[in-house]
């Protein structure tokens, strides 16, 4: 037990050697290294500079027991830009795993091989106890409904960059916040600043765990809950929205048909979008009768797929559908961002999301200049890159400054290569001192 309380060792200021396991591990002032550092790993790959910090013998170890895309490209592509090489082992359940091999003796066979493990995994907990068994570091990349402490800092990074700061600003988070594990990293990160407010917008049944808004409560800052969403978007600095986490739900399927069909019309009712119960209504059987004949009669194609969407919404079977828009058809996320609600906003706020995004916001809204999610993806490669390089002891702004040092050096030397080339006598001392100057360029560049 004591082992999967484990969170990793606290930063205070020297991550070099250390696990990240958990927000946990950081303040405010390490927060600030890691994206100071960001900053520079993203001026070295804006001006394509030649910098490496690692060189190819430095082997990273990225090792996912869920699915993952993003984050597992994030971490491959950091680490690469680093200058190291990376070993990507999706699908783990296709490994050993299958055979009975323990998570413990697959992370030290992969140890052997790699100088940093980072690892996903489905069970809360699983990234401390790799962390416990190893003696090269690891990083946590989503330990169940437990954290995501990697996406937590790229967030923060994306919340200072875009809204100039997090200190008094209202940060409104949105959907399944009971078991999305970023949302729980956010809440531990926030609770490092002082924004005005934290408003969390689920239903009852969905809302974040106790123990985070206890934490940040504790810190003197207001957290108010909220059950709809519309209401607080007026008044919102940044909207952090989540997905319904799906894969982490338990499944009705052990419900008679009839009480799996009224939770799921209910969940349309209480929870969908204005779409949805327009075109569900409080009538059910009324509503069946009209979803059948827009089925059997209409001449849009659109209109005949969003009856046909809605039909899966009650009968569990999935319809054969040609034409989706997520947030028009039904999906049974908890809230939609429409263009529409976006309108209520700030013209100045934010929207962000860990992605993937699988329907909680409608496609129109990614043309929107306050959605930064892509932005959001971008930053999590500098962010992580940061954090690696920290924990490496390689020191980024040392290797811009070597590198500019290098540049302003070679440009001297061809300036008075240059001059020397000039001369319209060039006696052989100066003509010797001329091939150095050469030989000192062509190793400089």
């Amino acid at each position: 037990m004591a082992e999967t309380m484990y969170k990793g060792e606290p930063i205070n200021g020297d991550f070099a050697g250390k696990d990240f396991i958990s927000i946990q591990q950081v303040s405010r002032s390490d927060l600030e290294i890691v994206y100071s550092a960001a900053d520079v790993l993203r001026v070295i790959r804006e001006e394509k500079l030649p910098i490496s910090l690692l060189n190819n013998q430095y082997q990273l170890a990225n090792v996912y027991y869920e699915p993952s895309t993003r984050t597992s490209s994030s971490h491959a592509a950091a680490w690469r830009r680093l200058g190291g090489g990376v070993d990507t082992i999706n699908n783990v359940s296709f490994s050993s795993v299958v055979k009975g091999e323990s998570l413990k003796h697959t992370v030290q066979t992969l140890e052997a091989f790699s100088e940093m493990v980072v690892l996903r995994h489905g069970q809360v907990g699983a990234a401390a106890l790799a962390a416990l068994a190893l003696d090269k570091p690891v990083m946590n990349a989503g330990d169940g409904v437990g954290e995501h402490p990697t996406q937590a800092l790229l967030d923060g990074y994306t919340l200072e960059r875009e809204l100039g700061g997090i200190d008094d600003k209202v940060i409104t988070i949105a959907g399944d916040l009971l078991h999305g594990r970023t949302t729980h990293s956010l809440m531990q990160l926030l609770a490092l600043y002082k924004p005005r407010r934290v408003n969390l917008v689920a239903p009852p049944e969905y809302q974040m765990p106790q123990q985070y808004i206890d934490l940040v409560t504790s810190k003197g800052i207001e957290v108010v809950l909220h059950v709809g969403l519309e209401a607080v978007l007026p008044e919102t600095d940044a909207l952090y929205m989540v997905r319904l986490q799906r894969e982490r739900l338990e499944s009705d399927t052990h419900l008679p048909v009839e009480k799996q069909v009224v939770k799921k019309v209910n969940k349309i009712i209480n929870h969908g979008s204005a779409l949805q119960k327009e075109a569900l209504g409080t009538d059910f059987d009324a509503a069946l009768e009209r979803l059948f004949g827009t089925i059997k009669h209409s001449s849009s194609e659109s209109e005949r797929d969003m009856a046909r969407f809605l039909l899966y919404a009650i009968n569990g079977t999935l319809p054969e559908v040609k034409v989706l828009k997520n947030g028009n058809g039904f999906n049974d996320n908890i809230y939609v961002l429409t263009p529409e609600l976006m309108a209520t906003m700030k013209d100045e706020a934010k929207v962000l999301h860990p992605m993937p995004i699988a329907g909680e916001i409608e496609d129109e809204v990614d043309a929107d200049p306050r959605a930064v999610y892509l932005e959001q993806v971008e930053n999590g490669m500098y962010v992580r890159g940061a954090l690696m390089s920290e924990i490496m002891d390689v020191n980024v702004h040392e290797a811009k400054l070597q590198y500019d040092i290098n540049q302003e050096r070679v440009a001297a030397i061809r300036r008075y290569a240059d001059y020397l080339k000039e001369s319209d006598h060039v006696p052989p001392e100066i003509n010797w001192q001329l091939q150095l100057a050469e030989l000192a360029i062509s190793k400089a560049t």
